[in-house]
């Protein structure tokens, strides 16, 4: 993510804001913390929710998606945009308008009647997160300035983050068991309100007095590339790979991609500095980068549905499997960080995909009946392994670009991190698709059920198996049938495990020929801290 966004992208002095007693530092630093807690809680807390949310709104598996990716989608689509906006018109302005905006989209979101509805305030809550997310590091990096205060607030900004992600499922899965799945969006709505109120009060406004003007253009076309791409990777197994609106789809995001890097190259103040990717280590961190937010965000929404509809767990308890991931992540960053420093960022890189490949390979053998015991160690070495990579990826990253415009080149890296969730989530979606559907058809045939019914029976099973016993024939058992099911879902997880892997791997050639080997000596210290939270992408389904 960006929060470092609009810190460094013109080397131009901010406005200076007015001295602050320790206290208000205190308060603004609780407000900042806040406001970035909402935006990483809800990359997380909604991933456990989801069964919940398909039973009750009656959602297919693409609208699963569509309930994760439009969230993350409109957040990868503006938040390039937002520092350039808090820049040129207040940080403090933009926060407290991107916790407005995502605190509306919240509650709109706990009142959705439909899953189009819920898709659509998803995509408002994106958008507030995009304003919100640069301003809180440059605010507090403007409210701290003496090095060893501003190192100390950093700190505690990266560890709140870190707990919200970590938590998310465990909150999202009691909250979905107990109160229904609207009450995780209705929880932001006091933190929302107490983060404004302080805000106004306490924190003072700062500004680039020649901040760049926003680049609608790139906006636009970023928009029309991810937009159409992320439709058709989601839809193609509904309406058909060779059908004119997928192909069509497709089509207009090549278009706008190429469309996107001839404005960007010409422009004066491009919201994606190509200049940077003549760098090989710069260009194969970003690369890599979205390969492993496509590998770890992508799968994660897998990984709950696979303890809920493959293994018959409530939500708190996935939420509490799906820790095995995001504790080890929050424990090994800083650990990831220090290694960097030390050692440079391509062993690290290196050594981190090279462990979150083999947890994803080595979960190719999990099945519905296997046991925690068995599964848990190979999801800590996918933790394990994307916590290594995201520290020291972004410390190549940020020793690769000139120190004035390093939140440009963080905010771009970061920017490749969500672009790579996004996909991540709708392409391993569209596999787990396919391979259920293959598999069900054969099943539902060993099983001797009508032809007539299979269809009914594989659409109710693919909605949560809401109202299956309403058209399932006499003498079928309901249990069997479920029970194939999941036998169905867990040979889809197995090749979206697969492709993940695949990525991961990929990633580690990237790396193990384009990066320096020094990158990330000088920088790993300073990046690798802050960078934590605004390296974890939350798309995610993660979430």
């Amino acid at each position: 993510m960006t929060a470092n966004a609009g810190a460094a992208s013109s080397g131009v002095v901010d406005s200076a804001p007015p001295p602050l007693g320790a206290r208000e530092k205190r308060l603004v630093l609780v407000s900042l913390c806040l406001a970035l807690s909402m935006v990483m809680l809800d990359g997380t807390v909604v991933n456990t929710a989801l069964p919940t949310m398909q039973a009750s709104l009656g959602a297919s598996v693409s609208g699963l998606q569509w309930i994760v990716d439009g969230y993350v989608l409109a957040l990868a689509s503006f938040m390039l945009t937002g520092g350039t906006l808090g820049d040129r018109f207040g940080r403090r302005f933009m926060l407290i308008t991107g916790i407005a905006i995502f605190t509306v989209g919240s509650v709109l979101c706990g009142l959705a009647p439909s899953a189009g509805a819920l898709v659509a305030f998803r995509i408002v809550q994106g958008v507030g997160a995009a304003a919100l997310m640069p301003g809180t590091l440059s605010i507090l990096s403007n409210v701290f300035t003496v090095p060893a205060e501003r190192a100390r607030a950093i700190g505690i900004w990266a560890g709140v983050s870190g707990i919200a992600l970590a938590s998310g499922p465990v909150i999202g899965g009691l909250l979905a068991d107990t109160l229904g799945w609207p009450a995780i969006f209705f929880l932001n709505l006091p933190v929302g309100v107490v983060a404004i109120v302080v805000i106004r009060r306490v924190t003072p406004e700062s500004k680039d007095p020649q901040g760049r003007r926003p680049d609608l253009a790139g906006v636009a076309l970023s928009v029309l590339t991810l937009g159409p791409l992320t439709f058709a990777l989601i839809q193609g197994n509904d309406s058909g790979w060779n059908s004119p609106l997928i192909a069509g789809s497709l089509a207009l995001s090549a278009l706008s991609l190429v469309a996107l890097l001839l404005v960007e190259s010409r422009i004066e103040h491009p919201m994606l500095q190509l200049q940077f990717f003549r760098n090989p280590t710069y260009a194969a961190a970003v690369a890599s980068g979205g390969l492993v937010s496509f590998a770890l965000f992508g799968m994660n929404v897998y990984f709950s549905l696979f303890f809920q509809r493959a293994q018959g767990h409530g939500a708190l308890e996935s939420g509490l499997r799906m820790l095995s991931i995001s504790a080890v992540m929050t424990v090994v960053m800083p650990v990831a960080g220090r290694l960097t420093s030390t050692f440079g960022s391509k062993p690290v890189m290196m050594v981190g995909m090279s462990l979150g490949s083999v947890g994803m390979f080595s979960l190719l053998t999990v099945e519905p009946d296997t046991s925690y015991l068995t599964i848990g160690p190979r999801m800590l070495l996918v933790g394990a392994g994307m916590a290594l990579c995201m520290p020291s990826t972004t410390a190549a990253v940020m020793n690769s670009v000139p120190v004035a415009r390093a939140g440009m080149g963080s905010a771009t890296l970061n920017t490749g991190r969500q672009v790579g969730s996004v996909v991540g989530v709708a392409l391993l979606g569209a596999m787990v698709s396919a391979a259920v559907a293959s598999s069900m058809a054969a099943q539902l045939a060993d099983l001797a059920l009508p032809v007539a019914d299979r269809a009914a029976v594989s659409e109710a099973l693919a909605r949560g198996g809401a109202g299956l016993a309403e058209i399932l024939p006499n003498g079928f058992d309901i249990a069997t049938v479920r029970s194939s099911y999941a036998v169905a879902f867990t040979e889809g997880m197995h090749r979206a495990l697969a492709g993940a892997g695949v990525a991961l791997l990929l990633a580690l050639v990237l790396v193990s020929f384009v990066v320096r080997r020094s990158a990330g000596l000088a920088a790993g210290a300073g990046a690798a801290g802050p960078a934590a939270p605004t390296d974890a992408p939350v798309g995610g389904p993660a979430r």
